[in-house]
């Protein structure tokens, strides 16, 4: 109202909820033959919200005692007649009352009670033990008095006058009963009737009618939620646009001088980051309804609903947050440009050069801490948006189920693509089974639409199933020994592959370099598959065993060490390569691969008996067909023999398996199949150097030689075909 209201036409005396004061008057006198009555003034403050309701006089009185009697007194306070009483020669006691409102009474000042009494010639009264009361009763302008109707929009009205009322001087703070959510179209009108509010001077208010248009209070929420097709990001589409406002322009925060945790706007609307100790700001803050005054503090202004003070002082940050503990009014919070803009306007030049303290500080045990922008709060709760942009610290991001898990609680990045959707990268690791559920997450008083609501934390479509992005584990094994094997052709193989899920259809089986087959499930079963293989005869070299497999989200399995088995198919038997002979008595026989006595066995122990020796004719006699020695070294074998005589020239050696020779893989030489002959070594001269090492032939017998053959004898060494021993002119020149 343009001035404070003090009641309303259905105020009535009420003594149950009424309040009084009292007065006790002097004695009091009218003048003879005078009509002014004696007077008393008093100044009474009246509570806020209670309107005078009762005004009760009790009084003895007396006329002058002499003349005429039974005069009428007359009593009123200010202009407003309380009651009348007919005096007596004799002192009489009256009580005086009058109930009903008082529209002039001065409520800002001082009020005046009237004693009127017949002024005729030698009339007058005397007036001894008054006692004024004045009774004041919570004013009854309440819900009724307003009348409510409202068009457009969504939101209605479930009746037409207000759910609530509350009065402070001239402020009267209405509840609308409102239905629905209004989205900002609603026009809502206030009718006041007539005669129903009164100012202080008793004047009653014209029938008014205010009208209004309704905040959007439409809260945007997560409407839908996309998922990419890598599972990495989620496509956030809101209800209602995001806001964007950040709160820090320019290079700010920037923490220049250190525990910089504390938020100043100036003028200009420039937010700053400053130090606790700092106490020359004065400081800001709102109530989240109207009222215009404050101790301690100058009115801004009205934003939305809300009403600005600055405080008269000045002090540090945490100083002024203490002093409004267990208040209404909080530390300014700043949601959106237009507030901000409204406070830098408005508040004129009380900000200083110093700025003024708003309620946003930097928590140092935050999680999200780090300097200069991490952790900043506002004293409602909430992160605030330090920079223009999506406020990323509003989201929390949680996962159940499955396998994969998430790295943080705050996506990697967020794209906005326009005004309602955002997109989110997510922080995810580990194998992704289809089964892990990713909620976002809206932290309270952090994230706001447009209309500086702020959104709720409870959403309802903001959770998302990933994709299965798992690939299927097979496991390939086998009827044999171990990972690495060692087959001859036509052996049969049994395979049994398994899946750790549901494959779309049943594995293939490939052979490296063979072929590939689709394996049956084993007995109707439906993650267990088999496979009978016969080893090729006409194959030597490896084979890679592998399996691999499709599940029902088309994932495809790995190769592992536990999807292959490596196969050496070997369809050739063992047979003697190459012979060298050694020494006199010692042949070397190289195998094309390991020979072993008995089949599939890794025994490399061949006896003696395993080979049969001969010779041609000649000189060189043989002690015995069977070797006297047999050593092995994987495919080298030696073989020692005894003999009388020396080898004649050409004579040789032959080497036969007398009995069946295996390898490894089973593939066997028969008897008296593989042999080989080998030439022996002669001595012509007998020094002891065989011929095809001997570099002196011919040593005339008995001399003793080098290792080249060459005794003393047979050395020259000017080269003048005599030999040393006869040489008489040793050194002689060449020609």
């Amino acid at each position: 109202y343009n001035e404070n209201i003090f009641g309303g036409a259905n105020t009535q005396f009420n003594s149950s909820t009424s309040s009084f004061t009292t007065y006790n008057l002097p004695t009091k006198r009218t003048n003879t033959g005078s009509w002014s009555p004696w007077t008393y003034d008093f100044d009474l403050n009246v509570p806020s919200g209670y309107i005078v309701t009762k005004v009760q006089f009790t009084f003895d009185a007396v006329d002058q005692g002499w003349g005429g009697t039974n005069g009428s007194a007359n009593i009123k306070l200010n202009s407003t007649q309380i009651g009348r009483a007919t005096l007596t020669h004799s002192v009489q006691s009256f009580d005086v009352s009058n109930a009903r409102t008082y529209p002039d009474f001065n409520y800002n000042g001082t009020n005046t009670l009237y004693f009127y009494f017949i002024g005729y010639p030698g009339w007058s009264s005397t007036t001894t033990n008054g006692v004024l009361k004045v009774y004041y009763t919570p004013v009854s302008v309440s819900a009724g008095n307003y009348q409510l109707t409202m068009t457009g929009g969504n939101a209605t009205l479930s009746a037409s006058t207000p759910s609530s009322f509350s009065l402070q001087n001239n402020i009267v703070n209405l509840g609308l009963p409102i239905q629905g959510t209004a989205n900002g179209q609603e026009v809502l009108s206030i009718n006041i009737p007539g005669n129903s509010v009164y100012d202080s001077t008793g004047n009653a208010a014209t029938s008014t009618l205010a009208s209004f248009t309704l905040y959007n209070k439409g809260v945007s929420q997560i409407s839908t939620t996309t998922l990419s097709n890598t599972n990495s990001k989620v496509l956030v589409t809101f209800s209602k646009d995001i806001g964007t406002f950040g709160i820090f322009e320019g290079d700010e925060p920037n923490n220049t001088n250190g525990d910089e945790n504390k938020g100043q706007i100036f003028p200009g609307g420039i937010v700053n980051d400053h130090n606790s100790t700092f106490d020359k700001s004065h400081h800001l803050i709102e109530f989240n309804f109207l009222k215009r005054t404050e101790n301690g503090y100058s009115y801004i202004g009205d934003f939305e609903g809300h009403s600005y003070f600055i405080s008269d002082g000045i002090s540090t940050w945490d100083a002024a947050n203490t002093s409004r503990n267990n208040t209404q009014g909080y530390l300014t919070v700043i949601k959106s440009q237009a507030e901000k803009d409204f406070i830098f306007q408005n508040v004129g030049n009380r900000l200083t050069g110093e700025g003024g303290w708003i309620g946003l500080y930097q928590d140092a045990n935050d999680a999200k801490y780090s300097e200069p922008a991490g952790g900043w709060k506002w004293v409602t709760g909430g992160y605030a948006n330090v920079r223009s942009g999506f406020n990323k610290d509003a989201i929390s991001l949680s996962i159940s189920g499955g396998t994969a898990s998430l790295t943080a609680s705050v996506p990697v990045s967020i794209v906005q693509n326009d005004a309602r959707n955002f997109l989110m990268e997510l922080p995810l690791t580990g194998e992704i089974s289809g089964q892990e559920s990713v909620t976002i997450n809206i932290l309270a008083n952090s994230l706001f639409d447009v209309d500086g609501n702020s959104l709720v934390v409870t959403q309802t479509n903001n959770s998302v199933l990933l994709r299965d992005t798992k690939n299927p584990n097979l496991i390939l094994t086998h009827n044999k020994q171990g990972q690495f094997v060692l087959l001859k052709g036509g052996t049969s193989v049994s395979f049994m592959a398994e899946s750790d899920e549901l494959l779309s259809s049943n594995p293939v089986l490939s052979f490296s370099g063979l072929s590939s087959v689709t394996m049956t499930p084993n007995n109707n079963s439906t993650n267990t598959w088999g496979y009978q293989w016969t080893t090729p005869q006409d194959f030597n070299g490896t084979v890679t065993a592998s399996v691999e497999g499709t599940d029902l989200k088309g994932n495809q399995s790995l190769r592992s060490n536990q999807t292959e088995i490596y196969y050496t198919i070997d369809n050739i038997a063992p047979f003697i390569e190459k012979v060298k002979l050694v020494n006199d008595s010692l042949v070397r026989l190289a195998f094309n691969e390991k020979p072993v006595k008995l089949a599939n066995t890794t025994n490399t122990i061949l006896v003696p008996e395993t080979f049969t020796l001969s010779t041609s004719q000649g000189s060189l006699t043989l002690s015995n067909s069977i070797p006297t020695t047999v050593a092995q070294r994987d495919n080298i074998v030696d073989i020692g023999f005894g003999f009388t005589g020396t080898p004649s020239k050409g004579q040789t050696l032959t080497i036969v398996n007398g009995k069946n020779i295996y390898d490894m893989a089973g593939n066997v030489t028969l008897a008296q199949v593989s042999s080989k002959t080998i030439e022996l070594k002669v001595d012509s001269d007998g020094d002891g150097v065989k011929d095809e090492f001997d570099k002196c032939p011919g040593t005339p017998a008995g001399e003793k030689v080098d290792a080249s053959g060459c005794s003393q004898s047979q050395f020259d060494s000017d080269n003048d075909g005599v030999p040393d021993y006869l040489d008489q002119c040793p050194g002689t020149p060449s020609n």
